[in-house]
């Protein structure tokens, strides 16, 4: 029965990642990107742990691993613990699995198994850089190869126990709050500004850990475990058996205190839930159809935290972009002059970041995909697919538009655009938080996806999402492109920027046309 369960578990995620819109073409993206976010962080790895392979020549190899190990620990937590929390305890089937003869605890190993090797891919990320680093420098002992292999065994059970135990922290805690998206975006918005802050003053940190090796190491010999685990890579086979035993012990307690509380805690999940949508029918106000879906919209947009997690960061971020510019407006201001840079281009500039933050958030690329197996509700309604389509528009415009304008308001006033160029890049935000939103929802329609199992699919899995994003990009490029091809013309700068403002609100015209026209035929023949 374990293996059956074993194998149902792999060909779900086979076929997640062989569907995507119903075609192949999605799962060859998806492998794609994961490249490239693996290829991306080894290369910081690689830059890392070169840095800090000098503590090896001042005698302190066990110091230069153990930083690797609890390097991989902090990134395989992080990575890990949202996950488990979502795929043990809010899982779609696990009422169905409780109550088919299935032992609960056979139910739990194979969603930790699952688990378990993404943790031990973040592991891997982290310590295989810092373990070729060190074999290219110095090569590597029989008993040390065997020390890297037992100690990535037993920080990867670590890791994975830690995460169950903080996902049970989090369902408790999460169970009892109203928003849940919300505190998933700001767990986001923290490990950017983390890793961000990390990643700009990596090479200080780095530095001075290396030059203060010998007071570090003389520190971490009191944390047992991080001395164990460097001296267990060193070669050490005493201190591979207890790591090895350490984390053993921490899996198997931490198994055995999860299979105890399993049932319970999913089905008080479910009777949450339950009872939430029961209180949720609250006395509606009196709205338009299109203000009607765009409320509905905009509580689903708040609500889900795969929604909001993949479309809401930009929401955080462009609000911040003023704020920053303020603050280090003196550094901002040298580097404009030293530059000699042309308001028009200050300009453009602003612009390019605004439209970087509106096309991350494109909210409406994955909307029509979300209805799923609902859509019949919204086509059984006395309402159009012209109204739909609107309201989905109206839920994103009026999220982003206010915060678009404030904001670059703000950005040019700090940089000294002048009224004329501020009130045109005002207007050329605003227009592309338009263009962007009919854009998404033209593809959704044209690539739609109704056969997901977890919101993330669509969010995250999706041809639609994909090309309104980088299709947001290149028109951004094309919009600059414009602006440079009016400017040679020997047309002023400012009037130039017009004739940019111009092309902007003809093309958003004519997605609007095109959504409303074709787009509302085409909603209306969809079929789940």
């Amino acid at each position: 029965m374990l293996r059956s369960l074993w194998k149902l578990q792999w060909k779900q995620f086979a076929a997640r990642m062989k569907k995507g819109n119903g075609k192949k073409t999605s799962g060859g993206w998806l492998v794609f990107l994961m490249l490239f976010f693996v290829v991306c962080m080894e290369i910081l790895m690689f830059v890392v742990f070169a840095e800090l392979v000098p503590l090896c020549e001042m005698g302190l190899t066990w110091l230069y691993f153990a930083m690797a190990g609890t390097a991989a620990l902090a990134f395989s937590m992080l990575g890990s613990v949202f996950m488990t929390q979502a795929q043990l305890y809010d899982a779609k089937d696990n009422e169905r699995l409780l109550s088919m003869p299935i032992p609960p605890k056979y139910i739990l190993l194979t969603r930790i198994a699952m688990l378990f090797t993404t943790t031990a891919g973040y592991t891997l990320a982290v310590l295989l850089p810092a373990f070729g680093i060190y074999a290219f420098s110095y090569g590597a002992s029989a008993t040390m190869i065997i020390g890297w292999l037992f100690t990535f065994v037993a920080l990867s059970l670590i890791s994975q126990s830690v995460c169950c135990a903080l996902g049970w922290v989090l369902h408790k805690l999460l169970s009892r709050l109203r928003n849940k998206a919300v505190v998933s975006l700001l767990y986001m918005v923290i490990f950017m500004a983390v890793y961000w802050y990390f990643y700009a003053n990596v090479n200080s940190f780095l530095s001075g850990l290396v030059m203060q090796g010998t007071q570090i190491a003389g520190a971490m010999k009191y944390v047992w475990p991080l001395y164990a685990i460097g001296m267990a890579c060193g070669g050490s086979l005493l201190h591979t058996l207890l790591v090895t035993l350490l984390s053993a012990a921490i899996a198997l307690f931490t198994l055995w205190r999860l299979s105890a509380s399993f049932i319970s805690s999913v089905r008080t999940s479910g009777a949450k839930a339950g009872a939430k949508h029961k209180s949720g029918k609250a006395s509606a106000k009196q709205r338009t159809p299109v203000l009607s879906v765009a409320h509905k919209e905009q509580r689903k947009f708040f609500t889900s935290p795969a929604y909001l997690m993949n479309f809401g960061f930009g929401l955080v971020v462009i609000p911040v972009l003023p704020i920053a510019a303020a603050i280090f407006r003196g550094k901002l201001m040298q580097m404009i002059s030293l530059m000699s840079f042309r308001p028009e281009w200050i300009a453009l500039g602003i612009f390019g970041v605004m439209a970087f933050c509106i096309a991350t958030s494109c909210a409406t690329a994955p909307s029509v995909s979300l209805e799923g197996k609902n859509l019949w509700v919204l086509r059984t309604m006395p309402i159009s697919g012209k109204t739909v389509l609107l309201g989905k528009l109206l839920m994103v415009c009026r999220l982003q538009m206010p915060l678009v304008a404030v904001s670059v308001l703000a950005l040019c006033l700090i940089v000294g655009c002048g009224i004329g160029l501020t009130v045109l890049t005002v207007c050329v935000c605003v227009l592309f938080c338009w263009f962007v939103g009919t854009l998404g929802l033209v593809m959704n329609l044209l690539a739609p996806r109704f056969d997901w199992q977890s919101e993330n699919q669509p969010c995250k899995q999706s041809l639609s999402v994909f090309v309104t994003m980088f299709g947001a990009y290149f028109f951004a490029a094309v919009i600059v492109g414009v602006f440079f091809a009016v400017s040679a013309l020997h047309i002023p700068g400012i009037a130039a920027y017009a004739v940019t403002t111009a092309f902007l609100l003809l093309a958003s015209v004519l997605m609007h046309l095109l959504l409303v026209r074709w787009g509302a035929k085409k909603f209306e023949r969809l079929e789940a």
